[in-house]
């Protein structure tokens, strides 16, 4: 525990891999949807989204709309039974994520606007390198 510093530190989200996000902000939202992802936890990805949501995943998948869509493709992953292999939203205003193969992405989040209960309605992901 000495290790981690104070809250919020650096190491500590380096190794507990968490990062500070405003409450309702695209980047919380983010978080989420990538810790869902990362627990092959379909139904809380889901749960993120709006009926007519669009993920462009930049990947093989292609766009998915909807939240069964999602909640599919999410379920559909090879299993990650450590939880080793995990997405790292990176520091600073962009939303770059570290991809749990070690590729960099950036991500574009569309909010729906809500005040207390904000659902994403578009999220785009393309590589960043």
């Amino acid at each position: 525990r000495e290790g981690l510093g104070k809250p919020l530190s650096h190491a500590a989200e380096r190794e507990l891999h968490t990062t500070y996000a405003p409450r309702r902000s695209a980047r919380a939202q983010l978080a989420r949807f990538l810790d869902a992802v990362d627990n092959r936890d379909g139904a809380t990805a889901a749960a993120l989204m709006t009926e007519s949501a669009l993920w462009r995943t930049g990947s093989a998948s292609g766009d998915l709309r909807g939240p069964a869509a999602i909640k599919r493709a999410v379920e559909a992953l090879p299993a990650n039974p450590r939880r080793a292999a995990r997405h790292r939203l990176q520091e600073g205003e962009e939303l770059l994520v570290e991809l749990p193969d070690g590729g960099l992405a950036r991500y574009e989040v569309e909010l729906d606007g809500h005040a207390t209960r904000p659902k994403i309605t578009r999220l785009a992901c393309s590589v960043a390198r």
